[in-house]
């Protein structure tokens, strides 16, 4: 017997290698079977899922001291946990034990909680099935990235002996910013920003010995928690509700005027975040909620309580430093892209043809990269063909089309290889194709669509080539992409360049040094630009982790299921326009208010304007593929010298533009449309463009306040800029005809056509690690046997 205990383990160690890689199908496949657990678990009462909260709670009392995959439940502190760790330990051992450590499949069930519980908060109320959020509030799903790595304490069980201390509920302001400092590492700030984690769950009397839900919602990530805390209409009392016999439990208790049940409750440690006070050894305060005053981090409380999104994306960024404590940068990954070609052979992946399931990954078309952009011939047929009718799409057909899409946009690298071409073309072809509504199809007679072949004719290939005409429309396909694309361009922002760190490190706030771009001399704000492929290895202290917070809703439909050519004719803005035809513009064909333009052309940032195809020339700002305010830092920088030529050839239609130079520099800087620099400066161009005004004695437009703004704020403009990229993405579309996608297939789908499951993705990214690792484990199992 001793014996074969001793062969287990051996057993056991063994098949808990080192793990070497990990790609981005493998992690897709972890996710749709993590949110399966997690959204087909009920509560006993049916009204929540209990595997939300749990799982965000499991991250953190993982990560206390270092992420390592383990918990000692001798410590009383991780009661109410075994349900969760038992769960995930079942699913990550029966399908990706071979694939990633304990520790890593907990961080990652710790996101994809954290992600459903984003998609449930719609503005603190779950709209009625199908239907889209209110229109004031922005749908964003949780923007934290996926990292591997971490290393589990011991291969073989997540049951520990360490001694780990958490935070003391009874503990005041002091308590909480030295606690999480010196645990994780964190700011004040982000020590009031993860405490929000607490609009997740309740306490319960039998476990931690306090009782209640912090807010009356507890599987809607959102800033309730703020809400209530900084409520002072409510009344508050300051109980101890610990059991007779029982170590004290003083909580605070808030009631509206009238009510006898509870709105919510807080801790100590919560109540310290917004008012002053200063309990005893067992937790009892000596002032009250409207005599203690505030605390030094009120103002925090209130500035998250009035603005969501803002703490939704810095708590998304103290959750990735949280779920990466104990690691240096280097040790923690970031997943690979694998194309389908380069796993062996084996029954689930041979041949991927076009009659294979929706969703399943193909190549990158062949001849990606050196085939040049060719302009589309119109088919034979251009009559319209019968409308496919969608009835269903699921998150896992969404994610695996989401891959699809980032492999292609990174697949594909320009001429000179300094950057990927399809990101500015994919935000800017949703742009085209959603003037007038979002329908999936061009008009190449059009010269304003003139360098949109490309992008069309690859995702195209993909939309067929893949079989995604089974699952979605053209329209969807391209609005999915520009959603793709935005993050990619989000995630290579690095504070304005890229600096060594992780993908989508954002900028400092306030910070209006400008920034000098390789090869034209100034100042790099302290760094130096990495070249590709150089391995980054942190952030800059002073920036914030965030990719654009988009959500994707499907239902658009396809002028002509059989072509995405169209021979409609639709208006486009004019770059010769003032201030007056740009806010018409985007009024008339978007409904834009003149914020939500100025904040729509910082895409302008993106991409660049080429002589052969619009006939004004040049990049708007040094980096191309990267979202961030530098369009506004550019365009109102007045130490820049700025001139108004008209770029176009000689016996050509004019083509004035703004260019921009450093001082005695002969290299562009950047340039501007008279329609973007018309939001900074008082322009009056004649009627081919010609401004009777230069740039230093126009005057501010009445915009130009807005502009500044953005220019200052990064996170303001990312924020306003993702919310107007949604509406623009909905054009033409009423309330209720955009879906968000749903767990499952609904009763109506049709049998007919195959969907991509679970399953279907799980088989595909776990082959190669079986095809390998199965033969290798039968004969060491047989060489143990024979010595039993």
């Amino acid at each position: 017997m001793l014996r074969l205990v001793f062969l287990s383990t051996i057993l056991g160690v063994c098949t808990a290698q080192p793990y070497t890689s990990l790609t981005q199908d493998q992690v897709t496949a972890a996710r749709a079977k993590i949110r399966e657990l997690i959204v087909t678990t009920n509560s006993t009462d049916g009204t929540f899922k209990p595997f939300i909260a749990a799982s965000v709670r499991l991250a953190f009392h993982d990560c206390v001291g270092r992420c390592d995959g383990c918990i000692n439940f001798n410590n009383a502190d991780n009661a109410g946990l075994q349900m969760v760790v038992q769960a995930l330990n079942n699913l990550h051992g029966s399908d990706f034990r071979q694939i990633m450590s304990r520790a890593d499949f907990w961080a990652l069930a710790g996101i994809v909680a954290a992600t459903i519980a984003s998609e449930n908060r719609m503005c603190r109320r779950r709209p009625p099935p199908g239907r889209p959020p209110p229109p004031n509030c922005q749908v964003a799903t949780f923007p934290a990235d996926f990292k591997w790595g971490r290393q589990d304490c011991n291969p073989t069980s997540s049951q520990t002996n360490a001694s780990r201390v958490f935070p003391n509920g009874h503990g005041d302001l002091k308590h909480d910013k030295e606690y999480f400092s010196t645990m994780f590492g964190f700011t004040t700030r982000e020590a009031v920003a993860i405490i929000g984690a607490h609009t997740l769950g309740a306490a319960s009397r039998q476990q931690s010995g306090w009782n209640g839900r912090w807010v009356g919602r507890r599987d809607a990530l959102d800033n309730q928690f703020y809400q209530l805390l900084s409520d002072i209409s409510l009344n508050w009392t300051h109980p101890n509700v610990a059991r007779p016999r029982d170590e004290a439990r003083y909580q605070w208790n808030a009631r509206a005027p009238g009510e006898q049940n509870n709105r919510g409750f807080m801790l100590n440690t919560d109540m310290a975040l917004f008012r002053n006070i200063s309990p005893n050894a067992v937790g009892e305060s000596s002032c009250t909620f409207l005599t203690c005053g505030d605390s030094e981090t009120a103002s925090i409380v209130r500035e998250y309580a009035q603005n969501n999104t803002l703490w939704f994306i810095e708590f998304a960024a103290v959750f990735q430093k949280m779920i990466s404590n104990g690691y240096t940068a280097a040790e923690l990954k970031d997943p690979t892209p694998v194309p389908a070609q380069s796993l062996p052979s084996s029954s689930s992946t041979q041949s991927m043809s076009r009659t294979a399931p929706p969703g399943t990954r193909m190549s990158p078309p062949d001849g990606m990269r050196s085939s040049p952009p060719t302009r589309m011939s119109p088919p034979d047929d251009m009559s319209p063909s019968p409308p496919i009718t969608y009835t269903s799409l699921t998150h896992a057909q969404v994610a695996v089309a989401r891959q699809d899409i980032r492999q292609l946009i990174l697949s594909r690298n320009s001429t000179d290889d300094t950057f990927k071409p399809l990101i500015a073309s994919s935000v800017r072809l949703v742009f085209h194709d959603c003037v007038g509504k979002c329908d999936g199809c061009i008009n190449f007679n059009n010269s304003d669509n003139a360098g949109l072949q490309m992008v069309v004719r690859d995702l195209d290939r993909l939309y067929r080539r893949g079989n995604y005409t089974q699952v979605m429309s053209r329209a969807d396909f391209w609005a999915l992409a520009g959603t793709v694309a935005a993050v990619i361009a989000s995630e290579n922002r690095m504070c304005r360049m890229r600096r060594p760190g992780p993908p989508g490190m954002g900028e400092p706030q306030n910070d209006t040094r400008p920034m000098q771009p390789p090869g034209m001399g100034g100042p790099q704000n302290g760094t130096q630009q990495t070249p590709p492929g150089t391995n980054r290895t942190g952030p800059p202290n002073d920036c914030q982790l965030q990719t654009i917070p988009l959500e994707f809703m499907w239902g658009r439909k396809d002028c002509n299921p059989s072509s995405s050519r169209t021979n409609a004719s639709r208006e486009f803005p004019n770059g010769h326009g003032d201030l007056k035809h740009v806010t018409q513009y985007f009024m008339s064909e978007f409904g834009f208010t003149t914020r939500e333009t100025v904040a729509l052309l910082g895409a302008h940032t993106l991409g660049a304007a080429r002589r052969g195809n619009s006939g004004w020339n040049g990049r708007w700002v040094p980096r191309r593929d990267s979202l961030d305010n530098e369009f506004y830092l550019l365009l109102s920088n007045t130490n820049l010298i700025w001139t108004h030529p008209n770029v176009a050839p000689q016996n050509r239609e004019p083509r004035y533009q703004w260019s921009a130079r450093q001082g005695n520099q002969t290299n562009q800087r950047g340039f501007m449309l008279n329609s973007d620099m018309s939001l900074f400066r008082n322009i009056t161009p004649n009627d081919v463009g010609r401004s009777s005004c230069t740039y230093y004695t126009c005057g501010d437009s009445e915009t130009a306040s807005i502009v500044r703004q953005f220019a200052r704020n990064n996170t303001q403009w990312f924020i306003e800029f993702a919310a107007i990229f949604q509406k623009m993405l909905s054009n033409g579309y009423a309330d209720g005809e955009l879906k968000y996608p749903t767990e499952f297939p609904t009763e109506e789908s049709s049998t007919d056509a195959p969907r991509t499951t679970a399953k279907d993705i799980t088989g595909r990214a776990c082959s190669y690690v079986h095809s390998v690792t199965t033969p290798l484990i039968s004969v060491l199992s047989l060489v143990l046997l024979y010595f039993v």
